[in-house]
């Protein structure tokens, strides 16, 4: 048994039997075959089974890790691996994508408060800004917590030399009474924001202390592409939204003012040619019961990639995007050699 932040919750069970949401691996298979020469066109293939009760969506992470030396990589269903990034850190270059556009979805009277012009959170020191007490406002949704959006950001042009390997969210932010563990501005985001609805999703809380600095989420240690696999392909991060800001208090009492004066997106790129060219973020959901083949993996091994791998299939699976998990379900291993 998991809490609302994945952390175990001490339990004792007795003459039961788990009969929840739960997908499985059927098969996996990699074509050719597990033995592979240098420059030949190699895929691993995935068939996978809901067993629990509700459509769930499903991926299988491969875990590859070569014999050799130790090296490491991750691989999802849909990616394309592509040369580099065997543990190695490659060249990264960072972008920043500031906020320029705000719907007024809730409005002051849920307790932000605006000043100067919209859209309050596009650059630091422009007179231009957002905050809150945080205090208990009856009879407004969602009960005893400000909150406030929508925040849309600036476009962003990827280099064609480059991939998206990041993406996380900064805010630049002061609490009046110095830094407190018992607020929160809770980070909530979905994109694309257009029918069918990707869930809402926490991403993470938004912080402060007692000077204005940058701050990234804390409490989350995943990045927005986590939550969000889109964000990892151009048109994707352009959908980007944050759908509302919310100071949470551990009390529902006031904990002093909380000042927001500029919020962006920290996008991290790698060379093309370096690590993992992310899949179709479409991931597939599969109804109660139904088998399908996932995307494959797809591989062209270089000189670089010669040796022996051992490679751990593992389906993981999720109901509502907000978490992907394992539970109940068998890994399945195999040797992979690229031989010169």
């Amino acid at each position: 048994m998991l809490d609302s932040n994945g952390s175990p919750i001490d339990h004792n069970t007795a003459g039961a039997t788990y009969q929840g949401l739960s997908g499985s691996l059927v098969r996996v298979e990699a074509a050719p075959g597990k033995t592979v020469s240098v420059g030949e066109y190699t895929v691993f293939m995935t068939k996978v089974r809901n067993d629990g009760d509700r459509p769930l969506t499903i991926r299988t992470r491969f875990d590859i890790s070569r014999l050799e030396d130790g090296r490491k990589i991750v691989l999802y269903s849909g990616d394309t691996y592509l040369d580099g990034g065997f543990g190695e850190d490659p060249p990264m270059w960072t972008d920043y994508l500031y906020v320029n556009g705000f719907t007024d979805t809730y409005g002051a009277g849920y307790g932000w408060n605006y000043e100067g012009t919209g859209p309050y959170l596009d650059a630091i020191g422009d007179g231009n800004f957002i905050w809150s007490y945080g205090a208990d406002i009856p009879n407004q949704p969602p009960v005893g917590f400000p909150i406030t959006g929508k925040y849309d950001f600036e476009d962003f042009a990827l280099n064609p030399e480059r991939v998206i390997s990041r993406v996380d969210i900064e805010a630049y932010t002061k609490y009046e009474a110095g830094l407190d563990e018992n607020n929160d501005i809770d980070t909530y985001m979905r994109f694309p924001d257009v029918a069918p609805y990707p869930p809402t999703t926490w991403v993470g809380s938004l912080w402060g202390t007692g000077t204005w600095a940058w701050h990234t989420v804390r409490w989350a240690t995943d990045p927005v592409d986590y939550y969000f696999p889109v964000a990892l392909t151009n048109d994707g991060l352009n959908s980007a939204r944050v759908r509302y800001l919310m100071y949470w208090t551990a009390d529902n009492l006031p904990h002093g003012i909380v000042d927001i004066d500029a919020m962006r997106l920290k996008v991290t790129t790698i060379p093309l040619e370096w690590g993992v060219l992310a899949g179709d973020p479409e991931a597939l959901v599969v109804p109660p019961g139904g088998t399908v083949n996932l995307p494959v993996v797809s591989w062209t091994p270089k000189a670089s990639h010669v040796g022996t791998y051992n490679v751990v299939a593992t389906v993981e699976y999720t109901e509502t995007g907000l978490k992907w998990n394992s539970w109940g379900s068998a890994q399945k291993t195999f040797k992979f050699n690229v031989v010169p």
